[in-house]
C-alpha cells in the first residue's frame, strides 16, 4: 500500500504565507506577516511550504522551460535562505 501525504496540511493557513518569500523582500516581509496575524510556528511552516514549492519549481522550469518562473523560484530561494 501507498500512503498519499499530499493533503496532510489541509486546513493549515501556512501555505497562504507563500507571498512572504515569493513577492516581498526582507524589508516588507515583516509587514505582510504581521498583517496576516501569523505566529512564529505558522511562519516556520509557511517558510517550509515556500521552500518546497521553490525547489520543485526551479527544478522543473530551469533550462529554458519557463525562464520567468525559474527566476522567481531562484529569487524565492534566496529570500528563504537569507533568513
Amino acid at each position: 500500500a501507498v500512503i498519499d501525504w499530499g493533503a496532510a496540511g489541509a486546513g493549515d493557513p501556512a501555505p497562504d504565507l507563500l507571498p512572504a518569500w515569493w513577492l516581498f523582500d526582507s524589508a516588507t516581509r515583516g509587514d505582510f506577516l504581521t498583517a496576516t496575524g501569523s505566529d512564529s510556528a505558522m511562519i516556520d511552516r509557511g517558510r517550509g511550504w515556500a521552500l518546497t514549492i521553490a525547489v520543485v519549481a526551479l527544478a522543473y522550469y530551469r533550462g529554458g522551460r519557463n525562464p520567468f518562473l525559474a527566476d522567481m523560484s531562484a529569487a524565492a530561494l534566496r529570500e528563504i535562505i537569507a533568513e
